[in-house]
């Protein structure tokens, strides 16, 4: 794997619908639907309207602060 792969940037725009493993390297935003498990060594951040049914493994993951009032 080159260094260009390893830093990629992915975007899962929240029209998106998944269902099966995820697999990525670098970063990913996901803010669609996934029914399946997430594997990664990289970072998923997920955004506000992510839903994920399945389990997530990754180096590190950012999940949205919810707005309290």
């Amino acid at each position: 794997m080159n260094a260009n792969q390893s830093s990629s940037k992915n975007v899962l725009n929240s029209d998106v619908e998944v269902k099966g493993t995820l697999k990525f390297s670098g970063e990913l935003t996901f803010d669609g639907k996934l029914e399946g498990d997430i594997n990664s060594d990289g970072t998923l951040q997920l955004g506000d309207n992510a839903v994920v049914k399945g389990n997530i493994n990754a180096g590190s993951v950012v999940i949205p602060r919810q707005n309290h009032r």
